[in-house]
């Protein structure tokens, strides 16, 4: 249940700070707080959140897991640098994410 809960309060958090839509026009005060939130919302959840497996099986899940948000993540990150590499404008942040994406990968083997 609590896991239900922080999905969709980071689903809903995220929606108002992209404001896909163009809808509504938050204010500058808005878009901050929802930011914040949203950074705090995804530090919680991915690095403090951890759960406790109770046997052999649910380790394995936890680890694929993680290797498949890994993997999501790298692949997101390669066509953000692909799509901005076609419009002349790379953000390096994405090049600094998927870097050391890579590089922790490297280092830990």
């Amino acid at each position: 249940m609590k896991r239900l809960v922080l999905i969709a309060s980071l689903l809903v958090t995220a929606l108002f700070a992209l404001e896909p839509f163009g809808i509504v026009m938050p204010t500058e005060a808005q878009m901050i707080s929802a930011g914040v939130l949203l950074g705090l919302l995804v530090f919680s959840i991915g690095i403090l959140w951890q759960e406790k497996p109770s046997d052999e099986r649910e380790e394995q899940i936890i680890d694929r897991r993680g290797k498949n948000a890994f993997y999501v993540g790298l692949a997101v990150g390669s066509i953000g640098i692909i799509v901005g590499a076609f419009t002349h404008k790379i953000d390096w942040w994405l090049v600094a994410v998927v870097g050391s994406m890579l590089f922790i990968k490297l280092l830990r083997k």
